[in-house]
C-alpha cells in the first residue's frame, strides 16, 4: 500500500451511455503520471448499448469489467470493487464525471503529502462545498472556460494547495488503503443505493484521526444525479435523516464549515487567472455579483428565521413566566394543604387518645355491669333452688 502501487479507478455504471462514454475516455486519455487500473462495475445497467460498449473495452484489456446479475445501487457496487485489490488506493469516480490532464497524479500527491489524510477531492461545477465558481450551488461550466482550461487553471492558480475539509463529496474521492482497512467500507445496510455513505463514512475516520482534503489544483466536471434524477431529491433527504441519526453534529460541522469559507482564497485565486484575460473579466464579475445576490437573499432569509426563532423565545419565555408564577402558587397551596393536613393529623391524634381513654372507660364499665349481672343471677337461681 504505497505510491508504487497501481490506483484502483472505481466507475459504477447504470444509465447514460454518453456521460458514461464521455467519463471512461477521459480517464483513458488523461495525461495520467501515476498508473491506475480502471475498474467498471456496471451495476446491471438496463441499457444494451452500455453493456456492449463495456464488453468491447474489457475485450481489449482496457478496463477490469464486472457486472452485477441484479442491481445492487451505488454503495455496494463501490465496496466490491474496493474489496478487490487490498493492496491498493482507490479513486470512486461517478460515471457523470470528466476528468482532465493529470488529475490522478495530483489526487494522489495531494494525498500522501501527509499520513494522515483518510480521502481527497476536487474542486468541481457541483460537489457541494467544493463547488466552482459558486460553492452550494449547480454550477455550469463558466463561459469563458471549458472544462480542460479551468483544471488547468487550478492547476496553476492553486498549485499543491489544498485545505482540510469536513467531509469529501463523493462524485471524485480519493481514499487511502490504510484508512480504508481502519476504517472499514461504506455502510451499505444504512445508505443503500447511494447518497450520504462517503459523509458517513468521513465521520467515523474524523473519529478516529483522520482527515479530508480539497485538493485545489484539479478540476473535475460533474453533471450530477444522471442514472436516479428523478429519484435524487429523496434520496438525499432520507440520506440526511440518517447522517443526523449517526452524527449528531455533522450538521453543524458543515455548517460551520460553510461560514469561515476557508475555500474562497482558493476560488478567488482561479478567478485572478481567468480575469488574466481581459474578456472574462466580465464573467468573473457577474459571477461574484451572482455569488452576492445568493449570499445576501441567504442572509435575509436566515435573518426572518433567527427573528422566527427570537419570537418562539419571547413567547416561550412568557410561557415559562407564566408556568413559572402557577408553580409557585401551587407550591404555596401545596404548602398549605400540607399545614392543614399537618393540624388535622394532630386532632387526629388527639382524637385516637380519647377515643382509646372513652374505650377503656367503657370497658371498665362494661366489666362492672357483667359483674353485678352475674351477681343478680347467682341471687336469683339460689331463690329458685329455696323455692
Amino acid at each position: 500500500m504505497s505510491q508504487d502501487q497501481p490506483i484502483d479507478v472505481i466507475i459504477p455504471v447504470y444509465r447514460g451511455l454518453d456521460t458514461t462514454r464521455a467519463c471512461i475516455n477521459s480517464v483513458l486519455t488523461a495525461n495520467s503520471s501515476v498508473s491506475f487500473n480502471l475498474m467498471v462495475i456496471d451495476d446491471a445497467s438496463p441499457e444494451p448499448s452500455i453493456q456492449t460498449w463495456l464488453d468491447e473495452l474489457a475485450a481489449q484489456n482496457t478496463i477490469e469489467l464486472h457486472r452485477n446479475a441484479d442491481n445492487q445501487g451505488f454503495v455496494r457496487s463501490v465496496n466490491y470493487g474496493m474489496a478487490q485489490h487490498p493492496d491498493h488506493d482507490v479513486v470512486l469516480l461517478n460515471s457523470d464525471t470528466v476528468v482532465y490532464g493529470d488529475w490522478l497524479g495530483r489526487l494522489q500527491r495531494c494525498g500522501y503529502r501527509n499520513t494522515d489524510i483518510a480521502s481527497v477531492s476536487p474542486f468541481s461545477n457541483n460537489a457541494s462545498i467544493l463547488s466552482y465558481p459558486q460553492p452550494n450551488c449547480v454550477n455550469p461550466l463558466p463561459a469563458d472556460v471549458d472544462g480542460a482550461a479551468l483544471d488547468a487553471l487550478c492547476a496553476q492558480a492553486n498549485a499543491e494547495q489544498a485545505v482540510d475539509i469536513p467531509v469529501a463529496v463523493g462524485f471524485c474521492m480519493w481514499i487511502r488503503r490504510a484508512a480504508l482497512n481502519a476504517i472499514g467500507l461504506f455502510d451499505a445496510d444504512r445508505f443503500g443505493l447511494g447518497y450520504g455513505e462517503e459523509c458517513d463514512w468521513c465521520m467515523r475516520a474524523n473519529a478516529q484521526g483522520w482527515r479530508h482534503q480539497l485538493c485545489a489544483d484539479t478540476f473535475v466536471y460533474h453533471a450530477g444525479a444522471v442514472s436516479f434524477a428523478e429519484q435524487a431529491t429523496e434520496r438525499q433527504q432520507a440520506a440526511h435523516a440518517v447522517l443526523l441519526d449517526l452524527h449528531p453534529h455533522y450538521h453543524n460541522q458543515v455548517m460551520a464549515f460553510q461560514t469561515l469559507d476557508p475555500i474562497r482564497p482558493l476560488r478567488r485565486a482561479v478567478d485572478r487567472g481567468r480575469i488574466g484575460d481581459h474578456a472574462a473579466a466580465h464573467t468573473v464579475l457577474a459571477e461574484r455579483e451572482q455569488e452576492v445576490d445568493r449570499l445576501q437573499a441567504e442572509l435575509a432569509r436566515n435573518r426572518e428565521h433567527l427573528n422566527l426563532l427570537n419570537t418562539e423565545l419571547k413567547h416561550t419565555r412568557q410561557a415559562v413566566a407564566e408556568r413559572d408564577v402557577g408553580l409557585a402558587k401551587a407550591e404555596g397551596f401545596v404548602r398549605e394543604r400540607e399545614a392543614d393536613i399537618r393540624t388535622v393529623e394532630a386532632r387526629l391524634d388527639k382524637t385516637v387518645v380519647q377515643l382509646e381513654q372513652v374505650y377503656a372507660q367503657l370497658h371498665q364499665t362494661e366489666m362492672q355491669l357483667n359483674k353485678t349481672l352475674m351477681h343478680r343471677l347467682r341471687r336469683i337461681v339460689r331463690r329458685l333452688l329455696k323455692s
